[in-house]
């Protein structure tokens, strides 16, 4: 695991796009994909210390990848985005989910979610 390594999971091409460039310019690797299912084979490739994922995606929930996460990648840091602000608070406090933001999601909002990921997959580590 890259623990410089994020892997953004939204299917609105205007925003994987903008979160991807707004991560790498903070210096991190960034691997974007439309959907859970892609979501799952870069998992697999790439092994990314943080997954932002959208809770509305196109196709299987980000609630439902959000759970292969924690089963298959436990030390994977999971930050839960969306439009829609009554997502149940029990989801935002599942074991992985560092972060729950609201969409439009700032730029310094973005960054501070992923560090606080990577914060938490280090002492993950330690334990």
């Amino acid at each position: 695991m890259n623990l410089r390594t994020v892997l953004v999971v939204d299917d609105e091409p205007s925003i994987r796009y903008l979160w991807g460039r707004v991560l790498a310019t903070a210096g991190y690797e960034v691997v974007c994909t439309a959907d859970a299912i892609e979501a799952e084979h870069v998992l697999r490739e790439y092994r990314p210390a943080v997954v932002i994922c959208d809770v509305h995606l196109t196709g299987a929930s980000g609630l439902w990848l959000a759970e292969l996460i924690r089963r298959t990648h436990p030390s994977t840091a999971i930050i839960l985005v969306s439009a829609d602000p009554t997502v149940p608070p029990c989801e935002t406090l599942r074991s992985s989910v560092v972060a729950y933001l609201l969409k439009p999601v700032q730029r310094r909002q973005l960054i501070d979610a992923v560090e606080q990921g990577i914060l938490w997959v280090k002492r993950t580590r330690t334990l």
